[in-house]
């Protein structure tokens, strides 16, 4: 099966492009270095942290980390464009690690014959900008949980280029009384929860600000629970903003054997990343509610859906399970090149009657178990015409390599290790 093939990136075509340059590792960085390559195939996420003018250096930090990211993705580009053709003919390993053990955390090295020569910027000075940025909250030379540390950046970068201006919060988000009259024509319910959306979305800017950058990585979801006691009938909301949709991994079909239904020896099919979302979406059961309305006490049923979509969507996978014990969850998953959310399940009023379409970009992969691993990355990196599609590439430090097709189905069909993956959306075809 061929790679997916997003919709093509929207930089400029005459914009150097980071695409295919390595980092390297300097102590543990393979995290670091993984979530790096995943942001800089983002182009909306590029472009916005460019479009969002001079950032300013945050309280009790002694660098400005947007400053460095931009900084290193322009060494990343000057790189690649000064050493390396437009399109590189080598091909990719076989993916590291499908399903490995803790013991064998460590990729294989890759046969030289199947990676592009060394093409690699040192991102020493990158690095020292990015702890500082998150404080304590990780020590270099260890190993960082990636969503954690998306989520730790995200934050830094939007709070550095926040504008919390009370006026152009209020402009920013204030509801048109023109759309507030025609909503409210068609449901008043509906047109008091636009209202509550956007005094959220303002009370959760004031302490970030707002920023292109934060318009690109920040969505918002809704929660609902309805009261069930006669005579209520109140639907309670509550609104949060995210910056990562963290999706649980559903359980695989068992196989069966084709002749009498006995089990089979045969892997489990991979579940879809389709799948997941569907999970996210189930209702939850809540045993003991109780409705701030009526104030009765009661079971009910909770349902998450998503507001207002964000421009890059971050979806983390829950690889890590705790009962008795730290587990990794090796389900293996397809990554399809893209996704929609249909009319109706993003409830915001820009989105709720269109459809909201994503192409992937890349995604990092964990290699390993719950003590130790290895994160490597996947990025797409756009091709002229008459190509059909991007090119995908393989990133391990300072090793950057295509994927040949007879790679594709063990990276994007059956994937025991990818972990947090990057849509980016697009107009709907």
């Amino acid at each position: 099966m061929d790679a997916p093939a997003p919709a093509p990136a929207s930089a400029p075509a005459s914009a150097p492009a980071p695409y295919r340059c390595g980092l390297l590792n300097v102590g543990n960085t393979c995290s670091v270095n993984a979530l790096t390559q995943c942001i800089t195939h983002c182009p909306a996420l590029v472009a916005a942290l460019a479009a969002s003018g001079h950032p300013r250096i945050r309280k009790n930090r002694s660098h400005v980390f947007s400053a460095a990211l931009r900084n290193l993705i322009r060494d990343m580009a000057a790189t690649a464009s000064a050493h390396l053709a437009p399109e590189a003919p080598s091909p990719c390993p076989s993916p590291p690690l499908p399903g490995a053990e803790e013991a064998s955390a460590a990729p294989p090295a890759a046969t030289p014959a199947a990676v592009d020569r060394t093409v690699a910027v040192n991102p020493q000075g990158y690095l020292r900008a990015l702890y500082d940025s998150v404080g304590d909250a990780f020590t270099p030379g260890e190993q960082q949980d990636l969503t954690e540390l998306w989520l730790y950046l995200s934050d830094a970068l939007m709070e550095e280029h926040g504008q919390t201006d009370p006026d152009a919060l209020a402009a920013h988000y204030r509801v048109a009384p023109e759309t507030l009259k025609a909503l409210n024509s068609k449901s008043p319910a509906y047109a008091r929860t636009v209202l509550e959306s956007a005094a959220a979305w303002a009370r959760f800017q004031k302490l970030t600000g707002i920023s292109p950058f934060q318009q690109a990585v920040q969505g918002l979801l809704i929660s609902q629970v309805r009261c069930s006691a006669p005579g209520c009938g109140h639907t309670c909301h509550n609104h949060e903003p995210f910056t990562v949709l963290s999706l649980e991994i559903p359980e695989p079909p068992a196989p069966a054997d084709a002749a009498d239904g006995a089990p089979s020896a045969a892997p489990p099919p991979p579940v879809s990343l389709h799948d997941c979302l569907n999970e996210f979406y189930r209702s939850e059961p809540l045993e003991h509610w109780t409705c701030d309305r009526c104030k009765e006490t009661q079971r009910a049923e909770k349902v998450m859906r998503v507001w207002k979509p964000p421009a890059v969507l971050a979806i983390s996978l829950k690889r890590f399970k705790y009962t008795t014990r730290m587990s990794k969850v090796r389900t293996r998953v397809s990554i399809p090149g893209g996704i929609t959310f249909f009319a109706g399940s993003v409830l915001g009023p820009a989105d709720r009657d269109t459809e909201t379409t994503y192409a992937l970009r890349g995604f990092a992969m964990h290699h390993g178990g719950v003590h130790g691993g290895h994160y490597t990355a996947v990025g797409a990196v756009p091709r002229p015409p008459p190509a059909n599609g991007p090119a995908w590439y393989y990133y391990d430090d300072t090793q950057v390599a295509k994927i040949r097709k007879k790679e594709q189905d063990a990276v994007f069909q059956a994937n025991p290790d990818v972990y947090l993956v990057f849509y980016e959306r697009v107009a709907a075809a």
